[in-house]
Formats: structure tokens, C-alpha cells, sequence
């Protein structure tokens, strides 16, 4: 009775976009040849229920063959292309080999050569395809890379040098897409010794939360599934979405969000004017004429593959007014700016901010720092200097961090300066767990507070890096300052001293 309630009102108060909505479920634990997984096919059952209850068409499949898979799939793209939203939710052994993620049938077998495997497994590339006629929205839920002896049978199959990696690759190039991983990039997630696995159960506890943007959801669930997991798995989500928000559950016109958020209506999220076309808005402003520098009312993993966006400023629109509970006085205070900020008009660009160099954006930390960079960045969103500057001209709060390591006396008004934050290594060192400790203290446990990296310019991977990390940290507002200090200073906008205010 509350289930048809609910898809009732659906009906009732959703927005056009949220009619077409379809989805694709499937959750293999029968395994012939390798270890069975008892709780996938029950987590497929659950999800797909809730989907329904929210207004899904669900296309649906338990211990499938690699035959039956291909035919589901099939079947699925060939509605896509009607819809405006479609998801994807598989349970079940997941690998990934040279890069590419694969999905285990419950008839597989270790594969003889490396080609192969394209006919014993399912390419995660193919569901992509599949879903490529979808009109607004596509959302991928991998609850895979389970602990498997897959690796091990390949690594001998496939011999030294080709052999699989841990858990599940991070996508590339990808738009209007958010992709949600059960664990971290190259790490393995548990079934669950319960009914669900932990991160099925956390996505059931939140797909239903009225008015809760996607992009929050999951970190609500990536939240959960740590704590269940004692910290050993981080659920990641991947996101190429604009400024357009969607809720799985769009609630009754004004529901509140848990917490006292404001409700976020599917296709009638919040923009965040200026900074790239995506994200959740920032507070509303402090006096006019401030810059806001790091520490005050908070405006969620995130991380993490954005679509290019374009740098030309857009015109601010109205920012909507969160009721956030004001949080204990903080050590630094707004700033003014000494001088005129950057005059309306059309876009400009500064110390070549715009150059496209032809590199494409990765997922992996860079080694060589002071290459040319690439225009976009997976995980977070780019922000140009006047875009920036405008953001700050309007007092928005958030944490400007500058990752340059190399000795400098200026800095950007307001900025904190974290050295070791874009320093090349692995997403589990000691540089990985300073930041989270830094930004913690940065955003007093705020992690939806925009955090904006940036380091000397077009030509360094420090900021990018550092990015890319605060992605993996979990914090679903990061933006990524390309210009950085050439560009900012070349625009002739405030300085101020490093470590200083």
C-alpha cells in the first residue's frame, strides 16, 4: 500500500524528465566455475523493487549466462533511446583487465588469451553503448569487484604483464553519466555476511530519500558503507553531469531533505553559477565586496569523470537559500578586495588559461608535474578565472587550497597553501591520508563546502593532482583552478601572502 502511495505521487509531483525512466537489473551469484556469491540475486530483487516504486520500467535477470546477458542488454538499449533517465544496477564478480572493466556471467571461465574475454564476460563498454540513447541521464551502479578468485585464474591464464588489476578501472569520456562503483578504483568490495551486500543495503536505505540529488545520495551511501565496512571499502562515484540535479525520489513540492537541506526536484537541481556548469549550490552571500576565503557556512563520493565544460563565464542566476545551521566562529575572517574585481562583459581568458594542449584527462596521478594539463578533469569540475573571480565577488564560501609545491611568497587571497596536497604517489599513501586530515580541518567535517585546487598554471599537474585526490577522499564539490597563479595574476586580482592573510 505504501509502495503504490508512493508511485502514486510520484505520478503526481515528478518533473517531465523523470516519465521516462528505465532501468536495467541483474545479479549473478550461481557461479559454476568460481566461488557462488549468496546475496547478489536478492540485492538485484530489492533494487529493482525500489525502482519500480520510484517510476522505472525495470528490464530484470538473475544468474545469467553470458548468452541471456547479452540478450537482456540488447533488449535494454533498444528502449533506451525512449527514455530521459536510464540506470544500470549489476550485483555480482566484476575485473578488470588492461584498463577495462568486465562483468562475470555466471557460466565463466578463465579465459585462454586476453581477447577472449570479450566472449566469456560482458564489457562494461557494451552496457554504456546500450545506454547511449537515453535522452537526459544515464547512472551505472556497479555493486562488483567482489573478492574473487578471477584474478588469480588470469593471471595464469593470461601470463606475467597482461594480468588483471584489483577491483573495477575508472571510465574516460564519458557525458551526462554518473557512474557509481561499490569501492574505490582498484580495490575490492565485500558480499556482505547480512541479507544485502553494504553497499546495496546503504543504496536501499537512501534511494528513496525525498528531493535528495543524486550526487548526495551517493555520499550518503558511501558514508554508510564505511562505517559498516570499518573504513575498508570507499564506495566512488564517477559523475559527467551539468547543472541540471536529479533525485531517484523527487518528493512532494517542498519536502526537505534529511537534515534541513533544501529539496532537490529531479531536473530542477541546483546550479552553481559560474563555476562549470555542475554541482550543488554554495550558500547564499556574505556582504557584498568580501571574499570569502575558506571557513564559514557550508554551502556530497564522489570524483568522479565531468564533461568538458565550457570556460566562458555564464551569468550568475539566483542562488537558492539554504537553512544550514550556523556553525561556531571560525579563525578566518572575509576579505576585501583591495581593487576592482574583473568588470562584466564578455568571456576573457588569462596566461593562456584556455589553450587546449591535446591531452586528454586522466584518473591517475601524474608523475612529470610541469606538463602541459589538460582542460578537463574527472572527479571535479574547471573553473576559468573569471569564473572564480565572480564566485568571490559574491562572497561565496568555500576553501581555496594551493597545491604548488614549490617555494612561492604570493599566493591567492585567501588561500591555504598545502604543499604535499598534489604530490604524485597512490591513492592509499601517506599524502592521501594528510589531505583527508587537512580538508577535514579546512571544511570542519563540511564535505559538501566547494573546495577549489590550484597551483602555478597550464603547465602544472600539482592542483590536478590534488584534485583528483580530494575526489577519492570523498568530497563531491571539487573544482580545479587551471590558470592558477599566472592566470590570477596576469588578471591583476588580490594577492596575498603565503601562510598569511
Amino acid at each position: 500500500m505504501i509502495r503504490t502511495a508512493l508511485a502514486l505521487l510520484l505520478i503526481l509531483s515528478a518533473p517531465a524528465w523523470a516519465e521516462g525512466r528505465l532501468a536495467l537489473v541483474i545479479g549473478n551469484g550461481a557461479y559454476t566455475a568460481v566461488d557462488r556469491l549468496p546475496n547478489p540475486p536478492a540485492d538485484a530483487k530489492a533494487v529493482a523493487d525500489r525502482l519500480r516504486a520510484l517510476g522505472f520500467e525495470v528490464t530484470e535477470g538473475t544468474d545469467l549466462t553470458k548468452a541471456a546477458m547479452d540478450q537482456l542488454i540488447r533488449r535494454f538499449g533498444e528502449q533506451a533511446s525512449q527514455a530521459d533517465v536510464v540506470a544500470v544496477f549489476y550485483a555480482g564478480h566484476g575485473i578488470q583487465v588492461s584498463g577495462r572493466n568486465y562483468l562475470a556471467p555466471v557460466d565463466v571461465k578463465a579465459p585462454a588469451r586476453e581477447q577472449d574475454l570479450r566472449y566469456d564476460f560482458v564489457d562494461v563498454d557494451a552496457i554504456m553503448d546500450a545506454m547511449s540513447g537515453a535522452r537526459l541521464l544515464r547512472i551505472v551502479m556497479l555493486d562488483a569487484c567482489r573478492d574473487n578468485p578471477l584474478a588469480t585464474g588470469l593471471n595464469r591464464a593470461l601470463g606475467r604483464g597482461l594480468g588483471p588489476g584489483r577491483g573495477l578501472a575508472l571510465p574516460a569520456g564519458l557525458d551526462n553519466v554518473l557512474i557509481a562503483y561499490a569501492t574505490a578504483p582498484d580495490a575490492v568490495a565485500a558480499d556482505g555476511a547480512g541479507a544485502h551486500s553494504p553497499f546495496t543495503q546503504a543504496l536501499l536505505a537512501h534511494i528513496e530519500d525525498p528531493g535528495l540529488d543524486v550526487r548526495l545520495m551517493f555520499g550518503r551511501v558511501r558514508d554508510d558503507v564505511r562505517r559498516a565496512t570499518r573504513n575498508q571499502q570507499n564506495p566512488f562515484v564517477s559523475v559527467s553531469m551539468g547543472g541540471e540535479g536529479f533525485a531517484f525520489n523527487p518528493g512532494p513540492a517542498g519536502a526537505a531533505q534529511p537534515g534541513g537541506a533544501p529539496p532537490v526536484a529531479a531536473g530542477a537541481g541546483p546550479a552553481l553559477p559560474g563555476l562549470a556548469h555542475g554541482g550543488p549550490a554554495l550558500p547564499p552571500p556574505a556582504r557584498a565586496g568580501t571574499v570569502a576565503t575558506a571557513l564559514e557556512a557550508p554551502s556530497p563520493p564522489v570524483a568522479v569523470v565531468p564533461a568538458r565544460p565550457a570556460l566562458a563565464e555564464a551569468p550568475p542566476p539566483a542562488l537558492p537559500r539554504p537553512q544550514a545551521a550556523p556553525l561556531p566562529p571560525q579563525p578566518y575572517a572575509p576579505q576585501t578586495y583591495p581593487q576592482p574585481p574583473l568588470q562584466p562583459g564578455p568571456a576573457r581568458f588569462f596566461a593562456g588559461e584556455n589553450l587546449e594542449f591535446g591531452v586528454l584527462p586522466q584518473s591517475v596521478l601524474r608523475a612529470d608535474v610541469g606538463t602541459p594539463t589538460p582542460t578537463s578533469i574527472p572527479g571535479a569540475r574547471a573553473v576559468s578565472t573569471m569564473q572564480l573571480a565572480a564566485e568571490m565577488r559574491q562572497g561565496r564560501r568555500m576553501v581555496l587550497v594551493d597545491a604548488l609545491e614549490n617555494p612561492h611568497a604570493q599566493t591567492i587571497q585567501g588561500a591555504m597553501h598545502l604543499p604535499a596536497a598534489g604530490r604524485f604517489g597512490t591513492f592509499s599513501d601517506k599524502v592521501q591520508a594528510g589531505l583527508a586530515r587537512d580538508l577535514s580541518l579546512l571544511t570542519q567535517g563540511q564535505r559538501e563546502v566547494p573546495v577549489v585546487f590550484f597551483c602555478r598554471g597550464v603547465r602544472c599537474w600539482e592542483s590536478y593532482n590534488a584534485a583528483l585526490r580530494a575526489g577519492m577522499a570523498g568530497y563531491p564539490n571539487v573544482f580545479w583552478y587551471r590558470g592558477g597563479l599566472d592566470s590570477w595574476m596576469e588578471a591583476g586580482l588580490p594577492m596575498g601572502p603565503v601562510g598569511g592573510r
